[in-house]
């Protein structure tokens, strides 16, 4: 257990951005956020909405990156609402991504996230955890 708790590196995750002040029509492609083809060991989504956001630099172009760095982009680059952002973002995270180093892919489970927190398969909810749950 020691050996694995050292191999990971907890992160204190930033706090979920607010809105831009402008929330008009915005150019993807400008002069700041070229379009670079991903490379051979980028990841990539199903999405190509959050592709476009990596290929263009508002994402990590790797793909790898913190659910606060997707909800900002997907406010400032499509004018995205606070509220959707930040449910597709954690709701990923919470699926796919890791909560000890706060990355997630845009890709799903993947290794460039760091290491997943070992489970214990003889878990059991404590008494005060079962009478709140009940």
């Amino acid at each position: 257990m020691a050996e694995a708790i050292s191999k990971l590196h907890p992160r204190v995750p930033s706090p979920p951005p607010h809105p831009e002040m402008y929330q008009g029509e915005k150019l993807v492609d400008d002069k700041d956020h070229p379009f670079h083809a991903p490379g051979p060991n980028d990841q990539r989504a199903l999405c190509p909405s959050l592709n476009t956001l990596a290929n263009h630099g508002y994402l990590p172009r790797n793909g790898v990156a913190t659910p606060a760095h997707i909800i900002f982009a997907s406010m400032a680059e499509f004018n995205m609402e606070l509220q959707a952002a930040r449910l597709a973002a954690y709701v990923a995270h919470l699926l796919d991504g890791n909560p000890v180093t706060d990355l997630l892919s845009t890709a799903g489970k993947t290794s460039k996230t760091g290491p997943d927190p070992q489970r214990s398969e003889s878990w059991e909810p404590t008494e005060h955890l079962r009478a709140t749950l009940a």
